[in-house]
């Protein structure tokens, strides 16, 4: 499986950077999207020449709009330039996320636009093939495991607004056919997450890591911020790749990271 930076930045991006929003792209050739920012429809329809109906599925971590901002267009433009099956019938993107954000993405987010089409009242399910994702459970998707990561992203006043990054694992069978996978195979991206050592257990597991990372000198105190990993251990940063970040650090690689994603890196996964 491929995963391919549509873009590496973050909330304030311009178009020439994007916002850090992926695509896995799968031996099949069906494509996931994870998160679809403000930045990135036009980056993927104009710059990387891939057509909305060529999407299979979307997952999203949470709701800022540099990972949700771009669901409106995207999902009006498969209702109104629907991709058909065999039998003519409509085929709905798959829609992966947590349940109650789910349910928070649709009330807070998207029903505002996507709600009122002339002469019917839409919903979410109107749009998309839901699949919402119990905590503490994972989802399959074209021969990968795929498992939601709770992070704290935001502390708002006397609540958390977490984010949900990914844990991506093939699936194995044995000989009885019984699917597995191995934790140390992993690829962990974070999406975003204040710096917390307590996910060091899923540093260790991955044998590929790619971490959001601020470069700027104000620490926005909801991302880690590049001196806050460079306290991580050699073992983990080697694994490191760095995004949704401002400025590229010069000394990454004597710091021992693998690298900072730039825009339209494609990683073999």
């Amino acid at each position: 499986m491929k995963l391919t930076f549509i873009g590496r930045g973050g909330a304030f991006a311009p178009i020439s950077v994007g916002n850090s929003n992926m695509i896995l792209t799968s031996e099949s050739g069906k494509m996931m999207l994870v998160d679809f920012g403000t930045t990135a429809p036009y980056i993927m329809r104009d710059e990387m020449g891939i057509d909305f109906k060529e999407i299979d599925s979307v997952y999203i971590t949470h709701q800022h709009s540099d990972h949700v901002g771009g669901l409106e267009l995207f999902a009006f433009s498969r209702y109104f330039m629907p991709k058909l099956d065999g039998n003519g019938m409509f085929v709905k993107p798959k829609l992966y996320c947590i349940k109650t954000l789910m349910k928070e993405l649709w009330d807070n987010t998207l029903k505002g636009g996507l709600e009122s089409l002339q002469g019917k009242i839409m919903t979410l399910t109107d749009y998309f093939e839901c699949k919402p994702v119990n905590e503490n459970k994972s989802f399959d998707w074209e021969g990968y495991r795929f498992f939601p990561i709770q992070t704290v992203h935001v502390r708002s006043g006397y609540i958390i607004k977490n984010s949900y990054g990914l844990a991506i694992n093939k699936i194995h069978y044995d000989n009885g056919k019984h699917a597995y996978t191995v934790k140390s195979e992993a690829v962990y991206i974070t999406s975003d997450t204040q710096f917390d050592m307590g996910l060091m257990e899923f540093y260790k597991n991955s044998r590929m890591i790619f971490h959001d990372c601020e470069t700027t000198p104000f620490k926005s105190n909801v991302h880690p911020n590049y001196v806050d990993l460079l306290t991580l251990p050699v073992d983990v940063k080697k694994k490191m790749w760095l995004y949704h970040y401002g400025q590229k650090i010069d000394s990454f690689e004597q710091d021992g990271f693998a690298g900072f994603v730039e825009k339209g890196q494609v990683f073999e996964l």
